[in-house]
């Protein structure tokens, strides 16, 4: 069992945080080192590096503009599918059958049922047709 999970070391740990925080200042003090809570600062919180994170969000979404298509972009219901990547247009055929899965699906369904459940016309495990 790890000392976090004994209730008498978490209690000595937090009656004692202050004393430990009074101890590593005065070790950093004694050092030369400061501690100011506004001097502290992370290398990727600095101004040169905020920029260049802007600079890089900037030129990420110039190149998805510029490569790739925007899926949430339809001039009109016509618009063809397409790969968000690429931008390869998915052939009308397949496009149109993907479109209409879900129809496909009960229609089948129903079909399904009707031959091979309610009127016994086609064996239960005969084969399907390929809608």
């Amino acid at each position: 069992m790890g000392t976090s999970q004994k209730e008498g070391a978490l209690e000595r740990w937090f009656v004692t945080a202050h004393e430990r925080a009074a101890v590593t200042k005065a070790t950093n003090e004694l050092c030369g080192m400061r501690n100011d809570i506004g001097s502290v600062r992370h290398k990727e919180g600095g101004s040169l590096r905020v920029e260049r994170d802007e600079e890089d969000v900037t030129k990420l979404v110039s190149t998805l503009e510029s490569v790739m298509v925007n899926p949430f972009h339809a001039e009109n219901e016509a618009t063809p599918l397409s790969n968000l990547s690429s931008g390869v247009i998915m052939p009308n055929d397949m496009s149109t059958r993907l479109l209409n899965a879900q129809d496909l699906g009960r229609r089948e369904m129903k079909t399904f049922i009707a031959n091979r459940i309610n009127s016994n016309s086609v064996g239960f495990l005969g084969p399907t047709s390929q809608a």
